[in-house]
């Protein structure tokens, strides 16, 4: 066990044309420092309380604007990158939005991943287009200050079910991170993590994840 290490992480993509920064995530070790986290033998860092502090229970991101359809507009298209920490590699993780738009109403959505993968926020729902946010819902026509044209809200996510050909879990650990895009930039922060949940792995492989 050994808590004294930072870092960031910078993503290179030639097919999309970007380059994006993030701080690391870290979970710190419990224990004695020097002594071996491994409690159960099994090879595998458990995010339980006991080997590393549990993961979040659900991510919230703060803010995001209203999207434009591809190749429209003045072409804001976020992407959200979604990681699976309940089961592993071979699971498929059933993962909850709850959406509020900039009057405070909610929405919802649902979308599955495998692992890890990297969405635009309108292939997880249209419920993200600046034009469904403007005319479906009610909204707050004074936000955002200086340009209420564009709409706004804040996502909260968390894991449903995470299912492999073998098991399911119930209240998977999810993680996630925003890159917000526009038509010439891309920024990215980590998000607010809410509660704990103990159901965390790093990173198990095959169908029986950490059993």
């Amino acid at each position: 066990m050994w808590n004294h290490l930072i870092g960031s992480t910078l993503s290179l993509s030639a097919v999309e044309a970007s380059t994006d920064s993030v701080d690391a995530v870290s979970f710190a070790a419990i224990g004695n420092e020097g002594a071996p986290t491994d409690v159960d033998l099994d090879g595998i860092r458990d995010l339980d309380g006991e080997e590393y502090v549990p993961a979040p229970g659900e991510i919230l991101i703060p803010r995001f604007l209203g999207q434009d359809p591809p190749g429209e507009g003045p072409g804001i298209r976020s992407r959200l990158v979604l990681i699976g920490l309940t089961g592993g590699t071979d699971f498929t993780t059933q993962t909850h939005f709850q959406v509020f738009n900039d009057n405070e109403i909610a929405l919802s959505a649902t979308k599955n991943f495998r692992c890890w993968e990297s969405f635009y926020l309108t292939e997880i729902n249209n419920l993200f287009l600046n034009e469904y946010l403007q005319e479906s819902t009610l909204h707050d026509p004074d936000e955002v200050f200086g340009a209420n044209e564009r709409e706004s809200g804040w996502i909260r996510i968390t894991g449903q079910l995470a299912t492999s050909t073998a098991m399911q879990i119930d209240d998977p650990v999810v993680y996630a991170v925003l890159f917000d895009g526009g038509s010439n930039y891309t920024t990215a922060t980590l998000p607010f993590e809410g509660c704990g949940n103990p159901n965390g792995d790093l990173y198990p492989t095959g169908p029986l994840g950490d059993e």
